[in-house]
């Protein structure tokens, strides 16, 4: 491999293997959870978690939360994902507002909630129900009923992180990038130098004045 193309090479992977922004994450965190009813004014339970590897509060069980669930329930708080599952016969009482508010989500530096993306089989539970800020998310299931079968509540959670590209790795990139072009154009130079100068040297080269003994030979092979 030519010197150029290996500074080339040597560039691009440097670019790349520079470490790229932190990915959003809530693993290691604590998380706030309030159970807000009638209204989100008034605190009807709460409690806070550390988000880990597995399921962050089981009902029945000793957590504040529990009080409020009739069936076994589970919340599970992922990465970016926030999950609740209920077992049925039971349903969410009417009230303004009657749901989980979940608060101090920190994903990391500069990094906030844009958005989210709702999996459900709750009927009735639609993304109008569901309100962020840029480190909360709350939904509201008042009245909603699950009598006759359990349900889930899958929310993905969507961050600026996914928007923007890390530009300290783009501009890398881009340099790595301009030094490829610069490096061939500059060999390219080269070469038509080298080109340039063998056509100087068959020019210059007198030619045999006539005949001695034979053909000549041709003027590069002297």
């Amino acid at each position: 491999m030519r010197p150029s193309s290996r500074a080339t090479f040597a560039a691009i992977a440097f670019a790349l293997a520079l470490p790229a922004a932190a990915a959003p994450s809530l693993i290691g965190d604590n998380v706030t959870i309030n159970w807000l009813f009638p209204d989100t004014s008034t605190l009807f339970a709460t409690t806070t978690v550390t988000v880990g590897a597995g399921v962050e509060v089981t009902c029945p069980g000793p957590n504040p939360l529990c009080a409020g669930f009739a069936v076994p329930t589970t919340i599970d708080i992922g990465a970016t994902s926030i999950v609740v599952t209920e077992a049925a016969g039971s349903a969410w009482t009417p009230a303004a507002f009657n749901g989980l508010d979940f608060t101090s989500l920190d994903f990391g530096p500069g990094i906030f909630l844009t958005g989210f993306s709702l999996s459900t089989d709750l009927a009735g539970l639609t993304a109008s129900r569901i309100s962020f800020t840029g480190h909360s998310i709350s939904f509201n299931a008042e009245d909603l009923s699950f009598r006759t079968a359990p349900y889930t509540i899958r929310i993905d959670l969507i961050t600026n992180e996914l928007e923007v590209p890390e530009p300290s790795t783009l501009a890398l990139l881009g340099l790595a990038l301009a030094a490829a072009v610069f490096m061939r154009r500059r060999r390219g130079n080269r070469s038509s130098i080298r080109a340039q100068s063998v056509m100087s040297t068959f020019r210059t080269v007198p030619r045999p004045s006539g005949r001695i003994g034979g053909n000549p030979k041709p003027p590069l092979d002297t």
